[in-house]
């Protein structure tokens, strides 16, 4: 099957999120190995790029390569497979779960190769090259590149990454409104004036936020890509305990929104 620009990625939306197979070239030259960097994120990330369908993760990789550097390379072999959970941080992701397996090649890096920027990342930012060093203070990915790369052996290594963990992650769906507001400090909810979001009074008739979130299927505001949207900026400048929510959200949007 012949792959072109119109064929789609193998990047399929699965619930609230979204399930992604990619390929990262390994090209190494005196000590170094180049990467990727964009206008728009302050991280670099390797050559290459999803899967189409239709094609191999090899014949992906030689594609990549070919797009991103204007030089066709061969394949050498295998040398890691990476499993991520992670959340998106470009416009068409911002903010969804991803679960991605990327399968990283070594390849045979060609006698006087000079690569040339040509590549655009997946929002239209112009990509550029870097050659770095496993010491580069410069923020990349993926991060057991750091390590890894100067001691790779004949055997293919297996990572596993996983960015749910973060703090918050953590916060208890039961004490904490849709919004973010603690409903144990709230005066509302004190009052008896609000049930609390995740209580069944609501019905159907649910304030705004959770009308929002559960028609997004989203479990906070700070879930959302759209986050804060302007009707909630409003809110979080009603009260304190609505702006310690704001800040509550921000932290959690933040954490989400970082690439891995």
């Amino acid at each position: 099957m012949t792959v072109n620009a119109m064929t789609p990625d193998m990047c399929v939306p699965c619930g609230d999120g979204l399930v992604n197979l990619r390929v990262g070239a390994i090209i190494r030259r005196d000590g170094q190995f180049l990467m990727v960097g964009n206008d728009r994120a302050d991280y670099l990330y390797s050559v290459g790029g999803r899967i189409k369908f239709g094609e191999t993760a090899e014949e992906a990789v030689v594609r990549e390569v070919l797009e991103e550097t204007g030089t066709r390379m061969e394949v050498d072999r295998l040398a890691f497979v990476h499993e991520n959970y992670f959340y998106g941080d470009m416009p068409g992701n911002l903010g969804k779960l991803i679960y991605e397996v990327c399968f990283y090649y070594l390849m045979d890096v060609p006698a006087g190769f000079a690569p040339v920027e040509a590549s655009f990342a997946g929002d239209g930012a112009l990509e550029h090259l870097r050659w770095m060093t496993p010491d580069t203070p410069q923020r990349y990915y993926p991060e057991f590149f750091r390590t890894e790369l100067s001691n790779i052996g004949p055997e293919v290594r297996y990572f596993v990454n996983d960015e749910r963990k973060r703090k918050g992650e953590d916060i208890e769906p039961d004490l904490i409104a849709y919004c973010g507001v603690d409903c144990a400090a709230c005066p509302d909810y004190a009052g008896k004036k609000c049930p609390g979001c995740r209580q069944t009074e609501w019905g159907d008739d649910p304030c705004p936020p959770v009308a929002c979130c559960r028609e997004k299927g989203i479990i906070f505001c700070g879930k959302c890509s759209d986050f804060p949207c302007r009707m909630m900026r409003e809110f979080y400048e009603e009260s304190d305990s609505h702006r310690q929510a704001y800040e509550r959200m921000r932290a959690l949007s933040a954490e989400g929104n970082e690439r891995n």
